[in-house]
């Protein structure tokens, strides 16, 4: 009883987001006018993805049922390896 994720372009939109975010935020620190735009169409981008994949995510949950017991269980130990592997990353830099 594993859950097989469907396939989603959410992750496409988020990275496409981040860049105009970046490439935003280099323009305007160099004064290009249209800088600000791309800088607030990758704000846009990033707060819109972000809302209707949580949206996608809670469907799956609650009206679909997806997230079982032992679902939730991978969840939980997968969220928990990558906050280690935060802090032993943290820890190396010192």
């Amino acid at each position: 009883m594993f859950h097989i994720l469907q396939p989603s372009l959410w992750p496409f939109f988020l990275a496409f987001g981040a860049f105009n975010l970046v490439t935003g935020i280099a323009f305007a620190v160099h004064y290009v006018v249209t800088g600000y735009y791309i800088l607030l169409l990758g704000i846009c981008m990033i707060a819109v993805t972000s809302v209707f994949w949580f949206l996608d995510i809670s469907r799956e949950a609650v009206i679909k049922g997806d997230h079982t017991r032992v679902v939730r269980r991978g969840l939980k130990i997968g969220f928990i390896f990558f906050i280690a592997s935060e802090v032993m990353l943290f820890f190396g830099f010192f």
